[in-house]
């Protein structure tokens, strides 16, 4: 019998808030750096069963670079900083779908 284990999975989530203006060292452009959790998990035939690791980046949306922050900063620049386009990253057909749910629970709220 094979027991298949690992560990590195990482799942990465976007908060939906970029941080302040910063200049970026690696490609030197002023960029609003994207808020980004990664947690690594230990996996159990290939699903990730215990978090083992998390870490809080900014990461430059031009290159790539990410600097890492401790979670109390991290959480104290997420409640400062920018909200994101919501349909950034969407398909189209997913942009309609939100406006048109959007306008329908708008309606209902003044019906």
């Amino acid at each position: 019998m094979f027991i298949i284990w690992g560990f590195g999975h990482n799942r990465t989530k976007d908060n939906g808030i970029e941080a302040e203006t910063t200049y970026c060292v690696r490609c030197h452009n002023n960029v609003n750096r994207g808020m980004y959790k990664v947690t690594s998990w230990f996996t159990f035939f290939f699903i990730p069963v215990i978090p083992y690791r998390t870490v809080y980046l900014l990461v430059c949306p031009i290159c790539g670079q990410a600097e890492q922050l401790e979670k109390d900063v991290f959480l104290e620049k997420a409640d400062q900083g920018i909200p994101k386009d919501p349909y950034a990253g969407k398909t189209e057909t997913q942009i309609s779908y939100l406006k048109q749910m959007e306008e329908l629970r708008q309606a209902r709220e003044k019906a």
